[in-house]
């Protein structure tokens, strides 16, 4: 039995979910086998409409001059010329931070897939500006940990107070998220990943 007939079926026990499993297509991941490219592509497109990300990202290609760039070759260019492709001051110091952190470490997912959620954030968090959800979408979507759940993601929290019908100004509104969640154990990626994809589709609809 593959991984995701084993995550469908978990996830089906909850009631709730089953609107998201009978009604959603999930897309496949489609990540480079570069953990140091994944960064930087997720810190372009962090706070970004897809629309607006592609742009820069594609500008952002064009200046390093390589589909598959590497740590040095972006240590060629300067904060300002980074901003020139249309990224935020921060995000140009904070991808060049990237840059210097993995000059000398290995940059091949093989070297990084052994690592637990916890050791990930361990060595990623260092880097000024790779933060907590930074470090869960390369668990999950480079890494393809099977059972990391971004808490700290908007779309994933509001979705599951819309259908949870769950009140946004509890307290304890987090409390019960995680309550939640833990219907979806060992696969809480895999539950994120079809909470995102049934968002985007709702957003497709009503536009």
């Amino acid at each position: 039995m593959t991984t995701m007939i084993k995550a469908t079926e978990q996830l089906s026990l909850d009631k709730s979910f089953k609107i998201i499993l009978s009604t959603t297509n999930l897309p496949k991941i489609n990540q480079s086998k570069c953990i140091f490219k994944n960064l930087v592509r997720t810190l372009v497109y962090q706070q970004l409409s897809t629309k607006a990300a592609d742009t820069i990202y594609q500008r952002f290609l064009h200046l390093v001059d390589s589909q598959e760039y590497t740590p040095k070759q972006v240590l060629k260019h300067s904060a300002e010329a980074m901003r020139s492709v249309g990224l935020s001051r921060q995000k140009a110091h904070y991808i060049l931070n990237t840059a210097h952190y993995f000059v000398d470490k290995p940059t091949k997912l093989e070297a990084w897939k052994k690592l637990s959620l916890d050791e990930l954030h361990e060595k990623l968090i260092v880097i000024k500006g790779v933060g907590p959800w930074t470090v869960n979408m390369i668990s999950i979507f480079s890494l393809e940990h099977q059972d990391t759940f971004p808490i700290n993601d908007l779309t994933i929290k509001n979705t599951i107070i819309e259908l949870y019908g769950l009140d946004k100004s509890d307290k304890n509104v987090n409390k019960k998220i995680l309550e939640i969640a833990e219907k979806w154990r060992p696969f809480r990626s895999v539950a994120s990943r079809y909470l995102w994809a049934w968002k985007d589709q709702q957003k497709q609809i009503e536009s």
